[in-house]
């Protein structure tokens, strides 16, 4: 009986890490199985803490590659249009992500864990207060997730992102240079989801960084949704 019981847990064990490995940005809630690529659009809400509070909508596209071995790269670009006012943003942002080999980790499930580094850029105007600025910021952190294998076809990865990120503002009001910096930690929560070559997911991003001069490429909130196809 304990013979048929390791057999049934160590087939178990093979399968779901098997799913691991053949998606290797699960750890970020990523849905790009190892060795190919996606292309997925970008729909979301975002909002800026800024002197005065600044929500819109966020859309752009994001371009994955889950490179063989541990290595992933996502890069993006979006649009973020807010509700009201003249405030125009734009930002692009990339990302590397290197992960821990199932087989190095001694746990009964298989968490995908990667090491996260990324950098982004934005820039942006304002007529009304003839303003304009350039942002850099630079997040690090750590993803944590899991493969949960729903039927034969529907895979969710449901993942954590934890990180620090770093940034400055640099830019002029009415003719007068201005820079700023700040600095803050952020949490990401994302569920990705394949169905054959179908990706996508749905994510939430919370953090304090708030420069009261200009909008970094990171907001205070951000909920997004991405559906894509993978290559």
């Amino acid at each position: 009986m304990r013979r048929i019981s390791a057999v049934l847990t160590a087939t178990i064990a093979l399968s779901l890490g098997s799913a691991a490995d053949a998606a290797g940005q699960v750890c970020m809630g990523n849905a790009t199985p190892e060795g190919d690529w996606g292309v997925q659009a970008i729909g979301g809400l975002f909002k800026y803490d800024l002197r005065d509070e600044v929500t819109g909508v966020d859309l752009g596209v994001e371009g994955t590659a889950n490179l063989d071995g541990p290595l992933a790269a996502t890069a993006a670009y979006t649009m973020r249009m807010p509700e009201s006012g003249d405030l125009h943003i734009q930002v692009a942002r990339a990302g590397l992500t290197l992960g821990v080999p199932p087989s190095l980790l001694p746990l009964p499930i298989p968490l995908a864990i990667c090491a996260y580094a990324g950098v982004g850029f934005s820039s942006g105007n304002q007529e009304s207060s003839e303003s304009d600025f350039t942002s850099t910021a630079f997040p690090v952190g750590v993803g944590i997730g899991i493969p949960i294998q729903v039927s034969p076809a529907l895979t969710l990865y449901p993942a954590i992102t934890p990180q620090y990120i770093f940034a400055n503002v640099e830019g002029e009001v009415i003719g007068f240079p201005i820079e700023e910096s700040d600095d803050a930690f952020a949490i990401e929560i994302a569920t990705g989801f394949s169905y054959g070559r179908v990706i996508g997911s749905a994510s939430v991003f919370l953090s304090d960084l708030a420069p009261a001069l200009g909008a970094t490429p990171f907001p205070s909130r951000l909920i997004a949704l991405k559906v894509g196809v993978g290559m």
